[in-house]
């Protein structure tokens, strides 16, 4: 890790202690060129003293704008407020009442609120072999949320590299402390499901692809290609797959995510939470029978969690170098030098409906199987891309068509239609009198697959049972 804060703590007592102190070392002083001087002088001075009021400030400036256009000397507030409250955190929180030197009369201790801390969260000093993190870090899970919140709604411009190091910390102490997942009832397996799909149009599928190959199929055809023999050498391949694994390397399920509640983001009753890990886990990825559905999508978990990130191994076909031909559906992207990545899990059901992005895009099945249907450019006119919603925002990269509905209504021939079908599809095709013509390829995305969709290219992906992937955008 890039800093140290010498021997590893023994008690939980000594490593909140320890933790503070290291933490508060690294926040000052402030270099002089940092962008936080941009938020001005006044809440500087208070920094220290009421980091809570001077976050609530950021948080305002935040949501202010559209993220893109806030100043970044916000985001360093926001990043910095909450490293304060953390040390105050941690000062606080191995006992409440302290007795005070200088008299007979006890100090009251607070949080960094300034409300007193009961007596009731005063620290039990027994051993922690076999005990629950969260009962013996009292503060684990409101310093992780301080932080994770950081990562996750500012991206932590510059004191990424130090949340990371907190967490390694605690993390190490964790190992030493307490038992395995498995041993606190998390479960070793996902629940799986044996459903099966009748494929008509499959994709071109390679055993193995060199980068050169790749770049000779990227300069020909160019079209999409299911590939094996690439995630299946990943340490993820066989670890993935265990809940309890997951929820180790998320400090006991504490970590926090974002997670999008509801079948499709083009459904009116979707909605976004953050949540532990653990409540994810359980009540979404380890229940067969979850009230909501809950989707972990389009988010760069293994930054956020860098534990995670010597699980995979990058593909070498994501610095292929593809001609320079965007097709007129998606706008032309800057060239990135570092492939954009993504993390994808979620239960059985999740669905990203029918799409296109602006970058080619290597998608990698880690666990679980997913029913994913292509579309080339030159379909867009039968697919119906959305315009502009209420908000403003443009969803044309999005298809008005439910793809998941069309499958239902366009069945196997030799599948019995009753009179409720006819009707359904008859209206489904009034409103969409050319999809029925539209082309299209379609695969089961197994584990230990990639499948390279082209720039451009419509998509819509279906998991079949709990799913685990990573998506590598790249130009």
């Amino acid at each position: 890790m890039s800093t140290d804060i010498g021997e590893q703590p023994k008690s939980p007592r000594d490593l909140a202690t320890t933790l503070a102190a290291w933490i508060q070392s690294q926040l000052q002083p402030l270099s002089d060129t940092d962008v936080i001087h941009a938020c001005g002088d006044a809440s500087l001075q208070v920094l220290k003293g009421r980091p809570d009021a001077v976050k609530q400030l950021a948080h305002e400036k935040l949501h202010a704008v559209p993220f893109s256009e806030v100043p970044d000397c916000w985001r360093r507030l926001y990043e910095e407020a909450s490293l304060w409250i953390a040390v105050s955190i941690l000062q606080t929180s191995m006992q409440a009442i302290e007795p005070d030197p200088r008299s007979s009369v006890s100090t009251v201790k607070r949080c960094y609120d300034g409300t007193p801390k009961s007596q009731s969260n005063k620290t039990n000093h027994k051993s922690v072999h076999g005990s629950n993190p969260g009962q013996q870090l009292p503060w684990l899970a409101e310093l992780v949320r301080e932080l994770d919140m950081a990562l996750i709604l500012t991206g932590a411009p510059s004191r990424r590299n130090l949340i990371h190091d907190i967490f390694y910390r605690i993390d190490q102490h964790l190992d030493q402390s307490f038992r395995s997942p498995a041993q606190d009832g998390i479960p070793t397996a996902f629940p799986h499901s044996l459903s099966q799909i009748t494929m008509h149009q499959t994709i071109r599928g390679a055993d193995s692809l060199s980068l050169q190959a790749f770049e000779r199929h990227l300069s020909r055809s160019g079209g999409p290609l299911l590939i094996d023999d690439i995630v299946a050498h990943w340490p993820a391949f066989s670890r993935w797959s265990n809940p309890s694994y997951l929820h180790r390397q998320t400090l006991a399920g504490h970590r926090l995510v974002p997670v999008e509640l509801g079948r499709t983001y083009t459904d009116a009753d979707w909605s976004q939470q953050i949540m532990p890990f653990s409540e994810y886990l359980l009540s979404y990825l380890c229940n067969p029978s979850p009230e909501r559905i809950g989707y972990l999508a389009q988010h760069d978990l293994l930054d956020q969690i860098p534990s995670l990130v010597k699980d995979t191994i990058t593909p070498d076909l994501c610095f292929a170098d593809p001609p320079d031909l965007v097709p007129d559906n998606v706008s032309r992207q800057p060239k990135v030098e570092h492939p954009i990545r993504n993390a994808w899990l979620g239960p059985r059901g999740t669905i990203s409906p029918l799409h296109t992005d602006p970058y080619h895009n290597l998608l990698c099945q880690v666990v679980g199987r997913k029913y994913v249907r292509l579309y080339a450019p030159g379909e867009t006119k039968k697919l119906y891309p959305r315009g502009v919603d209420e908000a403003g925002v443009s969803m044309e990269n999005t298809s008005l068509v439910d793809v998941s509905l069309a499958r239902n209504l366009y069945k196997e021939p030799e599948r019995a239609e009753g009179e409720g079908d006819d009707a359904q599809k008859a209206a489904f095709e009034r409103e969409f009198p050319l999809f029925a013509e539209a082309v299209y390829q379609e695969c089961i995305l197994q584990a230990g697959q990639c499948l390279y969709i082209p720039v451009g290219w419509w998509h819509y992906v279906e998991s079949l049972e709990v799913s685990f992937n990573v998506s590598y955008w790249f130009n």
